[in-house]
């Protein structure tokens, strides 16, 4: 796959060539087909185009440059149909996944961006009991085949004692399907989240693996 801030191309695993032009309009051509789509109206910075293992779906992203992402799945069985898609979604970063059989699709979009950590003298937000929080990620979940779409907020208590497992790590979630649950690269290790994934999972900042709540 290469991307640039007016194209991308990539193989899908039949080998047929894909490829997005950026001009008035988004342009995705495989193979011989093309389908296009209106150019986003908050801008676009790069745009990114990849296939799920099968090589049915075609998943076109583009990012604003403003610290928001937008992806949709096309499905080649379907006269490039959308079949599932987000508008621009707040965040940066997005890594995509398909489960066995390719029923569901999902996005993991990191809400920060950076050395989280730095939010922790001044938090944003407090839950219901007064404790301190970040939102680190959101993760959008879409079932293909009933077209449902459900949205959950990655959020992590923020502990006095967090600074000694500051350590850099890459902010992609790389989601990936175990069995009947979902696992994240989060900052601190994995997490499996078991299906159907809540509205809002919280973390601890635990000393060496996750803890979900």
């Amino acid at each position: 796959m290469t991307d640039h801030e007016d194209f991308a191309t990539c193989t899908l695993t039949d080998g047929v060539p894909a490829r997005v032009d950026v001009g008035d309009l988004l342009t995705v051509t495989v193979g011989g087909a093309v389908v296009a789509f209106p150019y986003p109206d908050r801008g676009l910075a790069w745009v990114d185009l990849s296939g799920s293992p099968s090589g049915r779906y075609v998943v076109l992203q583009h990012s604003s440059g403003q610290g928001e992402e937008s992806y949709r799945v096309l499905d080649r069985n379907a006269r490039f149909e959308t079949v599932a898609k987000a508008e621009y979604v707040y965040g940066e970063g997005n890594t995509v996944g398909f489960s066995d059989g390719e029923r569901l699709f999902v996005a993991a979009i990191p809400t920060v961006c950076f050395n989280w950590w730095d939010l922790f003298d001044e938090p944003a937000e407090v839950d219901v009991a007064g404790r301190a929080f970040v939102e680190v990620g959101r993760v959008l979940v879409h079932d293909i085949r009933a077209r449902t779409r459900a949205s959950t907020s990655l959020r992590v208590w923020t502990e006095d004692d967090w600074s000694e497992h500051r350590q850099p790590y890459a902010s992609e979630l790389r989601p990936s399907f175990a069995e009947s649950a979902l696992e994240l690269d989060m900052p601190w290790g994995k997490e499996v989240l078991a299906f159907p994934v809540r509205d809002v999972v919280w973390f601890r900042p635990p000393a060496e693996s996750g803890s979900a709540s």
